[in-house]
């Protein structure tokens, strides 16, 4: 299980680090990745504590995977079904809410 942290205060914890498996490409070229330990600056959170998506898939865009006006979503293990977040580029408070990054890894597609 990853680590979250948080102090004392009243502020929401958060991810330290996340690992991203990064599925794309064509049906028929399918690839997937996993990324260790993103940490900041590409790791950002709202207000909320949750993890912005605008940040990671600028990221990966900027590694050179072929993401660009892609469809984005995320693997949620409490209901089992990939979440559509929006088409590349992505609004900058399109986010994951961190009760659904407990294991510290997202499947990104």
């Amino acid at each position: 299980m990853e680590e979250i942290q948080s102090d004392a205060s009243s502020e929401p914890a958060q991810l330290t680090h996340l690992n991203v498996e990064l599925q794309f490409g064509p049906p028929s070229a399918f690839e997937r990745e996993l990324v260790q330990k993103l940490q900041r600056p590409v790791l950002v959170f709202n207000h909320s504590g949750e993890v912005l998506l605008a940040p990671i898939v600028a990221h990966f865009k900027a590694l050179g995977y072929p993401l660009e006006n892609s469809m984005v979503s995320y693997f949620s293990p409490l209901v089992g079904v990939y979440v559509y977040c929006g088409n590349d580029p992505l609004p900058v408070t399109v986010s994951i809410p961190l009760f659904e990054l407990q294991s510290g890894t997202v499947s990104l597609t």
